[in-house]
């Protein structure tokens, strides 16, 4: 059995956490692999904004059939009006048209992480794209984007693993704004002073995974291992176990649950609190509470 560990920058309660597992155990854990879950069951429990779009070829299909269609159609069918566009990305990732199809489920989500180096809490993302029965995209869009870094001499990348998946992890130069400056152009006053810069570093590399039909893309190494983790049968603390995430959910229309975005004010104060300078920084609930009110949460679908 071999364990590979990262960097120090993704140290865990003062510990090595192992990214890669190839050993015999790993094979007998996939044969128990989740293999339908969604982007809550996924995403980590301190998200604080989601959204996720469910079943998509039976929205195509829901609205090929509606009485709307057969007005906006004019007489040609949903499949045909979208036959050109597949055969485009059947020419551009070289993939045979019957195996072409566009993602069945997507979901975005921006959540709390914890960074060893800073010691503080830092935003991260992760994006779910899943083509379900056509991993041949999923495949072609991994191998297209290696070919684009191949080509591209200006940016750097590694070639890595993660859980056993193929794992590209690309370095970029993204700087945060200075919202001092972005609100006094506006003439709002805002008790903003704290060091922005710690956001920049912990959304400068970007990690890519494609684990058979889906492409996970985010920044956070500890939060795509956890995902993977479910995936392959394992437990980690996820959005679906939010009570607040899950009450947002029940008070929607059963209709609504399949596209929809959710934003929860409680995992975000820890976010926010940076952001704010010296003694001010007492000051970020009541401010969450002045911007958003005194809610868990707000749902829109």
């Amino acid at each position: 059995c071999r364990i590979r560990y990262p960097k120090n920058r993704y140290l865990i309660d003062g510990e090595r956490r192992p990214l890669v597992f190839e050993c015999t155990v790993l094979a007998l854990a996939l044969g128990h692999a989740n293999l339908d879950v969604k982007g809550a069951e996924l995403f980590p429990e301190s998200t604080f904004f989601v959204a996720q779009a469910e079943d998509i070829s039976g929205l195509l299909e829901r609205i090929g059939a509606s009485p709307a269609w057969t007005v906006l159609g004019e007489g040609e069918s949903l499949k045909e009006r979208l036959e050109p566009m597949f055969e485009g990305l059947s020419e551009q990732f070289d993939v045979p048209q019957d195996q072409v199809g566009l993602p069945d489920d997507l979901g975005f989500c921006v959540y709390v992480s914890f960074d060893e180096d800073l010691g503080t809490e830092v935003p991260a993302y992760m994006i779910l794209v899943d083509f379900e029965n056509h991993e041949a995209m999923a495949k072609a869009v991994y191998e297209s984007t290696l070919q684009e870094l191949n080509d591209d001499a200006q940016v750097q990348f590694e070639e890595e693993e993660l859980r056993g998946r193929q794992m590209l992890v690309i370095e970029s130069d993204l700087e945060m704004p200075n919202l001092d400056e972005a609100f006094a152009e506006t003439g709002m006053m805002m008790p903003i002073g704290g060091d922005m810069d710690f956001m920049s570093d912990s959304l400068s590399t970007v990690f890519l995974v494609r684990d058979g039909s889906r492409l996970l893309i985010g920044s956070d190494p500890v939060g795509l291992d956890d995902a993977l983790s479910v995936i392959d049968g394992g437990r980690a603390k996820v959005l679906a176990d939010s009570g607040d995430y899950q009450s947002m959910i029940e008070m929607m229309p059963k209709q609504g649950r399949k596209i929809n975005a959710i934003l929860l004010t409680g995992p975000l104060q820890p976010m926010v609190a940076p952001m704010f300078a010296g003694p001010m920084a007492a000051g970020v609930v009541p401010v969450i509470q002045e911007l958003f009110g005194d809610v868990r949460g707000y749902g829109f679908w």
